[in-house]
Order: C-alpha cells, then structure tokens, then sequence
C-alpha cells in the first residue's frame, strides 16, 4: 500500500517534486530488500528474540514477498517513466540514474531471492536426508508415515 501510496502521490505533483518521490521510493525499497534479508538470512529475527528460529515456512513467505516486489519494480518505473514524460522539464540525467538505480534492485532482490532458494533446498535435502536414512519399506510406498515425517518438517 506505501508503494501504492508513493506513485498515486507522484501523479499529483511537478517534475522536480517526481524525482523527489521516485528517490524516496527506490529508498524505502533498498531498506524494505536489506532488512528483509538482514532479518531472515541473517538471521536477526532470531538474534532479537521476535521469533525462535527461521524456519522453511518463513523463508517461503520471505521469498515470495520479495519476487513479488522483484516483479513490481518494472512497472513501477515505467509509471515514474510516463510522469516525468508528461512533466514539462524532465531531466534525462535523473531519468537515467534512476534507471541504473532500479536495475541495481532488480539485481539485489534476484541475489536475496537465489540465497533464499539456496538455504530450502539445503533444509529439504537435509530432512529428506534424515528421514529416509531411517525409513524402512512398507507397504503403501510412500508410507502414512514417510509423508507425515517430511512434510511435518517442511511445513514447519
């Protein structure tokens, strides 16, 4: 919703008044992608006493809240792109700073997202690892009991 917020409040304003709003924005997103990352892959979430332990379940939802803002930010400087075309005096050297700017974050969400794809794989690999070392073939294959142990983990 701020996102949402910040490009309904640029449409109101003059071109130098855009550019202002459009660096806010690119700030705020660089703090939401570093305390994200800093919280859950850093593990600083834990390190606070806010929650016991990163598990799958949250580095899911962490991953897909940054892909989903990954898949924004496109549009969200093609919107930024019509306002400062529609301005009067729009000024290229901005235009093309927030451009660098936008591709860097595309390029830091994609890294985070990769780190975070990497440690699920590591968690489901080990569970998996764990559970079949101990499994013994019964009929049905795969057991009740096989898919309540890995999917007991991976759930949680």
């Amino acid at each position: 919703m701020l996102v949402l917020d910040y490009c309904s409040c640029a449409q109101l304003l003059t071109s130098s008044s855009i550019n202002d709003v459009q660096h806010r924005l690119i700030e705020l997103l660089n703090l939401f992608n570093s305390k994200t990352c800093q919280l859950v892959l850093g593990a600083g979430a834990v390190r606070l006493g806010k929650i016991r332990t990163i598990s799958a379940k949250i580095l899911a939802i962490t991953c897909r809240c940054l892909q989903f803002v990954k898949i924004t930010l496109p549009k969200i400087k093609s919107r930024f792109d019509q306002l400062l075309v529609l301005s009067e005096n729009s000024s290229s050297i901005s235009s093309i700073s927030s451009n660098r700017q936008f591709e860097q974050f595309t390029k830091l969400y994609s890294e985070h997202i990769d780190e975070i794809h990497s440690k699920l794989i590591t968690i489901i690999e080990s569970t998996f690892g764990d559970t079949l070392s101990t499994y013994e073939v019964r009929a049905p294959v795969p057991s009740d009991c096989f898919r309540t142990l890995v999917t007991r983990h991976i759930a949680a």
